[in-house]
């Protein structure tokens, strides 16, 4: 058993990424690529979903040893989900009426399956909240959230 303290190499760490990668159900990671730089993690390649782009980068955090990762991961949807901006940006509009989380001062734009987030919320749960609600949405390659938090005044 290695000492906790000793630190990892970037051999050892690309193989613990990828072997994470492998054991997490959320990822297809077979055309994932990954490498190792001064404990750097680069992930390349594509997957078929935002939702596992960021499955894939979240597992490669939870090694140990990993001090940043570098998502160069390319969404790629298979045709049979392919989405034209209007049907995902439908969507988004049915997701707002329904999910009382999605603050009603952001503005949503879909280009290409990228969606962008502006507009002010009051905290930044809101802001979260508001991202979480169409990352998971097929058709969506990236979220952008450029969603302002008020800050709040100053008590007198």
């Amino acid at each position: 058993m290695r000492n906790p303290k000793t630190v990892a190499s970037d051999f050892d760490l690309r193989d613990a990424v990828q072997e994470e990668l492998s054991w997490d159900p959320r990822v297809d990671d077979s055309r994932i690529r990954v490498a190792a730089k001064n404990a750097a993690i680069v992930l390349s390649g594509s997957v078929e979903s935002y939702r596992q782009k960021r499955a894939a980068v979240r597992a490669a955090e939870r090694i140990r040893g990993v001090k940043a990762v570098a998502d160069e991961i390319q969404v790629v949807p298979p045709e049979s989900v392919r989405r034209k901006d209007a049907e995902i940006a439908a969507e988004i509009a049915r997701e707002r009426e329904w999910n009382t989380s999605f603050p009603p001062s952001v503005a949503v734009e879909v280009a290409n399956g990228n969606v962008t987030l502006r507009g002010q919320v009051r905290r930044s749960c809101e802001r979260d909240e508001a991202a979480q609600a169409v990352r998971h949405l097929e058709g969506v390659r990236s979220v952008s959230n450029e969603i302002q938090v008020r800050s709040r005044p100053e008590p007198g």
